[in-house]
């Protein structure tokens, strides 16, 4: 019936109205508001924020030491194989150790005395981004990059349609020499795109393999509790037995981090555009913006609590500083001034806006 139908499209139009109410209502903050809603949200090191940095600084140190016990006691299952497990873990080690280095290279300038007097600069972004790579510094293992071979497929089809699209928009006064060139280059950066994705893929699950195969040859069941030797050295070499395990759950876990893509995607939704990808100008607006917020909390909480407090922010601290909500009343719509109807985002009253919503 037609008065169902109109009843039906009141509906659509009331909860759109709503919804629009809602996002009507967000902005953006400047980096002034920003700095001063940074003592409501982070008004020293909490309990949760202490677990959260404390927790990234042991995994760190577990990484890193599975990554050591693995060096000096390589395991195969073939004694011929032992020395490309090596080889395995050694590169895995060398990485760690080299993006170690190039973390306190970019720390040491901002470790000065006088770098807290200086703005927002260089200096601090390069810093926020050395404490930003410890989190996936943490449980990093070559096992990261099994999950790449999920955009294999799709960024291979992207290609072969770019490829497919230049030729056929190439000038028709171009030789066809110099067009058979372009798209036999075109399809030589593909198939070394596919060689390369591949071939990680192929070691993440070798070191699969050998993690396994590490955490099976140091079953703590296997490990003698009593015997000879003092009890502290059985307790210890118990300790030891287990660290394989724990290892191999933290780098599991490293996989994929949650926390690392919900981070990610605030930051690209609040300085991105409406690009696919984010350009440069945009990514050095990213690195800016969390040199800002670590020089900050260095200057109110030390430098030292100031670094634990930045590397304990999540995505729900960085929407909470940025995105300023108005409050809404109890109908839903926003508040006027007092004395008028008159909506402060612009020159319509709240009335005309809930009268449209209801006459739609």
């Amino acid at each position: 019936p037609f008065w169902l139908k109109m009843a039906s499209l009141e509906r659509q139009c009331s909860a759109f109205f709503r919804a629009d109410e809602h996002l009507s209502s967000m902005r953006l903050r400047s980096m002034h508001e920003v700095l001063e809603h940074l003592d409501p949200i982070c008004p020293g090191m909490s309990a949760s924020r202490a677990a959260r940095s404390s927790g990234v600084l042991l995994r760190l140190l577990l990484n890193y030491g599975v990554a050591l016990r693995a060096v000096r006691w390589p395991r195969a299952s073939h004694a011929v194989h032992r020395n490309g497990v090596r080889a395995l873990v050694l590169a895995e080690v060398g990485y760690l150790f080299v993006m170690l280095l190039v973390i306190l290279r970019r720390l040491a300038p901002a470790s000065s005395a006088t770098a807290l007097a200086l703005p927002s600069s260089a200096v601090w972004s390069n810093a926020a981004a050395a404490v930003g790579a410890l989190r996936p510094l943490a449980s990093y293992s070559q096992l990261s990059y099994i999950p790449r071979i999920k955009r294999l497929v799709p960024v291979m089809w992207r290609s072969i349609l770019a490829a497919v699209a230049r030729w056929r928009s190439a000038a028709t006064d171009t030789p066809m020499s110099v067009r058979v060139l372009r798209f036999a280059a075109s399809w030589l950066r593909v198939l070394a795109f596919t060689t390369v994705e591949l071939t990680v893929f192929s070691l993440g699950l070798l070191s699969l393999h050998v993690k396994l195969d590490e955490v099976r040859a140091a079953s703590p069941g296997r490990l003698a509790l009593f015997g000879r030797r003092p009890w502290w050295l059985a307790f210890l070499n118990v300790c030891l037995g287990w660290l394989p395990f724990l290892g191999f759950a933290n780098q599991i876990t490293g996989i994929v981090d949650q926390e690392d893509l919900r981070m990610e995607a605030v930051l690209r939704t609040i300085f991105a555009r409406e690009s696919k990808e984010i350009t440069r100008s945009e990514v050095e607006a990213v690195h800016e913006f969390n040199g800002v917020l670590l020089r900050e909390l260095c200057c109110r909480h030390g430098a030292l609590h100031g670094t634990a407090m930045y590397l304990s922010l999540t995505s729900t601290d960085y929407r909470r500083l940025v995105v300023a909500r108005d409050s809404l009343n109890d109908e839903g719509a926003l508040p006027c001034a007092p004395g008028s109807d008159v909506d402060p985002r612009g020159t319509r009253s709240a009335g005309e806006l809930r009268g449209e919503g209801r006459s739609a």
